[in-house]
């Protein structure tokens, strides 16, 4: 795979820490992606109503 960071090449690592980690490291910039981040289809943006300040209503 290739970096989204740098376009170098990434590796795919199972790490151990105080969480376990599986994911992608890059070779080159050490930039680390979870790999349930890279499953996971991107949401749509929610849609967000203004509200009117509470200064400013009539």
């Amino acid at each position: 795979m290739t970096c989204a960071r740098c376009g170098g090449f990434e590796v795919f690592e199972h790490m151990y820490g105080s969480l376990l980690y599986t994911g992608f490291r890059c070779i080159n910039c050490g930039a680390i992606r979870n790999i349930q981040v890279v499953a996971s289809p991107p949401s749509r943006p929610r849609e967000v109503k203004p509200q009117p300040h509470a200064k400013c209503r009539a």
